[in-house]
């Protein structure tokens, strides 16, 4: 795979090409390298990301992925695109495509996205499954059972739908009710083993709890997840005609001690 990403600088760019790390099952084989703006900080400690430079498809990025080679990513005009391009499935054991960074404790973990067909960018995802959103994952998946929580925006078993997921020991439970747009803020609060699920469609309007239609258990009661997560934005696909782009706005995290604070903004 070759991850592309353009930045403006006041000089030629010089594109250099590099091999990034190899893993189990969670590496990009090559990304091209870009000379970018000083402003962009790689090394920066905070976790939030606005996408406003890219400090993913870099040399010593703080993001790292799972299955990056599925996946066509790049920062454009304030985004962060994906646009999937092999058929990877986040259900039961199998793995989709996952960028994440690690945190520790009680969190709310945001972002904003929308999502399209890649051959025709004005029309949704049209037949199943094809969705992208937020993820908690045990990094110990990366060497045994998956274990993981999300939450997606796309077009699930039968329609767009914002689903959530539960996965416990490599066996998934999940629930899509049915979406009017291809935008949406998904968000997902942690307060302990306890892990809430919420959607809107914009700042503008607000939180709703995704729960599902008949669903799983709300909140998603989780004592066997560590302290510490892997959490990031995903996408994935169970067909071999996918056809799924995302766009996501910003990525966001922000510490929590109560649950009225899991909505509070």
């Amino acid at each position: 795979m070759r991850i592309k990403s353009a930045i403006q600088a006041t000089c030629l760019l010089t594109v250099l090409s590099v091999k990034a790390e190899v893993y189990a099952q969670a590496y990009i084989p090559s990304i091209h390298l870009l000379l970018f703006d000083e402003s962009c900080d790689v090394a920066t400690t905070n976790l939030n990301d606005d996408f406003s430079c890219d400090r993913i498809f870099v040399e010593n990025s703080p993001w790292a992925f799972v299955n990056g080679n599925g996946v066509n990513g790049y920062v454009s005009d304030g985004e962060l695109v994906f646009e999937l391009t092999s058929r990877l499935l986040w259900f039961n054991d199998s793995q989709g495509v996952l960028m994440h960074r690690e945190v520790a404790g009680d969190f709310k973990a945001t972002t904003s996205l929308r999502v399209h067909q890649t051959s025709n960018p004005t029309e949704l995802p049209d037949g199943p499954v094809q969705l992208a959103g937020l993820m908690a994952r045990d990094p110990a998946s990366d060497a045994s059972d998956e274990n993981y929580v999300f939450i997606v925006l796309g077009y699930d078993v039968n329609d767009i739908s914002v689903e959530t997921k539960n996965t416990i020991d490599g066996i998934s439970e999940f629930e899509g009710p049915s979406w009017t747009s291809g935008e949406a803020e998904l968000r997902i609060c942690r307060l302990g083993s306890q892990f809430y699920s919420y959607k809107r469609l914009s700042s503008d309007h607000a939180w709703q709890i995704a729960d599902g239609a008949n669903g799983i258990d709300w909140p998603m009661n989780r004592p066997d997840l560590p302290e510490t997560l892997q959490l990031g934005l995903n996408i994935y696909s169970s067909t071999q005609n996918f056809d799924i782009t995302a766009r996501f706005d910003y990525f966001r995290i922000d510490p929590v001690n109560q649950l009225s604070e899991c909505t509070m903004d």
